[in-house]
């Protein structure tokens, strides 16, 4: 359904009295070629909220929907009371450009919202790395962590591996989701130069940056464990970071 979210000349009695609106029959609402519908007279009547409509004495209701590739975002709608008006071709063509802004608009918000969490992510991460290096129980700070990462990027897979320098490793120390076995069975070398041996997890240690890969196994070709336990699909790597060291791997999927 859609809410009325904000209105402009309208009462605050009334927009707590506007009911939702169904959403499949906002999607499957007849328009112009310019995706706006008009509303007269007795059609008024047939729509949700037609007391409203009769208090406020409107004569024309002039709806454009807001898309952005496909995806419903909204209805911009204006209410006319003047009777006999009606919008010209130049008025409705800027009422769907004024729609096509705002559904722009929306996203870009959406965008900012979504940046804003990625970034708090990244920081709370960055905090709980450094942590993870000096703590004595790091198993209960890779659960924080991977709780965090489940409610905020939903994913379904997730693992960390911590950098043994000892013996010039990278091992798994704890994941969810995967099948069990997987931890022990990532153990990787570490090298200081790239080298035609090196997998995933050791580049990612290597180079100190994060790197994304349309297909687990493949990008995981010289490990293994990802063709063992057949799993497939996206997969990001992200270090973790202590004093400027790289101490382990996030991997997600």
């Amino acid at each position: 359904e859609l809410r009325l979210q904000a209105a402009v000349g309208m009462p605050a009695e009334i927009r707590r009295r506007m009911q939702p609106l169904p959403l499949a029959g906002v999607v499957g609402m007849p328009a112009d070629a310019m995706n706006i519908r008009l509303y007269h007279g007795k059609q008024i009547a047939g729509l949700v909220n037609p007391d409203v409509y009769a208090e406020l004495g409107i004569h024309t209701i002039v709806s454009a929907r807001m898309f952005r590739e496909e995806e419903l975002l909204g209805l911009l709608v204006l209410y006319l009371t003047e009777a006999g008006r009606e919008l010209e071709q130049d008025e409705l063509a800027l009422l769907r450009g004024i729609a096509d802004q705002s559904a722009q608009l929306i996203i870009n918000a959406r965008l900012v919202s979504q940046l804003n969490e990625h970034v708090a992510f990244l920081t709370q991460l960055q905090e709980l790395s450094q942590a993870l290096h000096a703590t004595g129980d790091p198993d209960q700070l890779i659960r924080l962590i991977f709780d965090a990462i489940q409610t905020l990027f939903g994913v379904d897979l997730g693992m960390i591996s911590l950098v043994n320098r000892e013996k010039g490793v990278i091992e798994g120390r704890m994941a969810f989701g995967f099948p069990p076995g997987i931890v022990a069975d990532t153990v990787r070398r570490l090298y200081s130069q790239p080298n035609p041996d090196e997998d995933l997890l050791s580049v990612v240690v290597r180079t100190g940056e994060p790197l994304l890969r349309e297909d687990a196994c493949q990008s995981n070709a010289h490990g293994p464990t990802t063709e063992k336990y057949n799993i497939r699909g996206p997969s990001l790597q992200i270090p973790l970071r202590s004093q400027g060291n790289v101490i382990g791997v996030l991997g997600i999927m």
